[in-house]
């Protein structure tokens, strides 16, 4: 566990938050605590950071709109190398989960992740419905200042909710809070389209919640519950506010508490330097804050230039017969597959049996159907950092011949370009693409 470092008392520490901080359950208790407070879009955070105004940041909710996906790209690009450079300062960083891309490219910066696995806990547990809360009193020192314990959102039905964080402990990674010893990961039971959990390394006490480390000349600390649950909940969102200070079953939580108890801790670095800070509070923070979207600029339709129209594309798609709550027979759906104006066809096929595809090259599960020039190949699956999975086609080919063997018809592997993913359904999705 790294020592506390002294904090200089010439100023207070400067806080930087995404825009959403809960006006009323958050923004009050930093600045009792003795912080200065701001917050702005995640997108002006780059500009924001290299002011050197803020001994630490707050992300919670990642919350990028109106970008494509190559301007939210180059933007986590541009928000990456800021994070890096205000660390290098001795600035602090608190990330809670979050499925957004750029969330994950940020933990994997500071070399941390989120895992895919649900979390049990056999006592201090309230079941509401189909939610689950539970209790801990896990905190390491000095985190524990003033904390007796703390509520988390264990199970939230269909949502995300809390989230093992993993860092390699030779990295210097310490946990900060976990869950109780009564507790325990295992795989998640349903996630996209109904596929169970992969079946990895987890834990089977003291599941870490939030963990930290030094990095470069300043700190990190990564959490694994959702913002949405606690700092950036709704305005008028109940639960957020057992999970910061009212507990549940007549328990107390002092889980905003150790938040605050965090943020200090991030700051120390740069407070004991005086490289950074200096902020003054924005009284903006204790308002009931929303996105605020920038206006769209004038079009001059007249002026515009549009792409040429794309051809039609006719497509055999999902055939079922009557035989399996469709219409028609076989012989129909081959008729229409061989007509020479159907460019494509999309088959869902079961497996027989559960498939693993790890790491290497994935491989196809399907022999080639009996149709004239066209190939099987398996949907690739992929996960998010929290946990969802989903089953992706892969993309049309003007180029069979590249995966497919002429003689053959089978086809060769694939290179996987998606992290190491496992199938383990009874269903995959199989796309016919035209040989041409």
């Amino acid at each position: 566990m790294p020592k506390s470092q002294s904090r200089s008392k010439s100023k207070s520490p400067a806080v930087l938050t995404e825009s959403g901080l809960h006006a009323g359950w958050a923004a009050p208790a930093f600045l009792e605590a003795g912080f200065t407070l701001q917050s702005c879009p995640l997108v002006n955070m780059p500009a924001r950071l290299a002011s050197g105004q803020f001994n630490a940041v707050v992300f919670g909710r990642f919350y990028l709109p109106r970008k494509t996906k190559q301007e939210a790209e180059a933007f986590t690009k541009e928000l990456l190398k800021a994070v890096k450079d205000f660390l290098a300062a001795g600035g602090g960083v608190f990330m809670a989960t979050s499925s957004e891309q750029t969330a994950k490219t940020l933990y994997s910066s500071v070399e941390a992740e989120i895992l895919p696995l649900q979390i049990e806990q056999s006592d201090a547990l309230v079941t509401e419905k189909s939610e689950a809360n539970a209790y801990s009193t896990a905190v390491e020192e000095p985190f524990n200042d003033g904390v007796s314990g703390f509520w988390f959102p264990m199970s939230k039905g269909s949502a995300t909710a809390a989230r093992p964080v993993r860092g390699n402990p030779s990295t210097g990674w310490h946990t900060i809070a976990a869950t109780a010893e009564s507790s325990r990961t295992k795989p998640l039971e349903q996630v996209g389209y109904g596929l169970p959990g992969d079946d990895i390394p987890g834990y089977d006490s003291c599941v870490p919640l939030i963990a930290g480390r030094d990095f470069s000349a300043g700190r990190v600390a990564v959490c694994g519950i959702p913002g949405g649950f606690h700092l950036f909940s709704p305005p008028n969102y109940p639960s957020a506010r057992k999970f910061l200070v009212g507990g549940c079953d007549g328990k107390p939580s002092d889980f905003r508490r150790l938040l605050i108890n965090i943020v200090r801790w991030l700051a120390e670095p740069s407070m004991a330097s005086g490289k950074l800070g200096g902020a003054q509070t924005d009284p903006n923070v204790l308002q009931p804050q929303a996105p605020r979207y920038p206006d769209d600029p004038p079009v001059h339709w007249a002026a515009r230039d549009f792409p040429p129209d794309i051809k039609p594309r006719i497509g055999l798609i999902g055939a079922r017969t009557a035989y399996s709550g469709g219409k028609g027979t076989v012989a129909d759906y081959v008729a229409r597959a061989k007509a020479p104006d159907t460019t494509s066809s999309f088959f869902s096929k079961a497996s027989p049996k559960s498939q693993r595809r790890t790491g290497k090259r994935f491989e196809p599960t399907a022999k080639p159907l009996p149709m004239i020039n066209s190939l099987p190949c398996p949907g690739l699956p992929y996960a998010t950092s929290s946990g969802a999975r989903s089953s992706s086609t892969a993309m049309r080919s003007n180029s069979p011949s590249r995966i497919c063997s002429p003689k053959t018809a089978q086809c060769s592997p694939v290179a996987q370009t998606a992290p190491a993913a496992t199938t383990a359904s009874n269903t995959f999705i199989c796309r016919i693409w035209q040989a041409r």
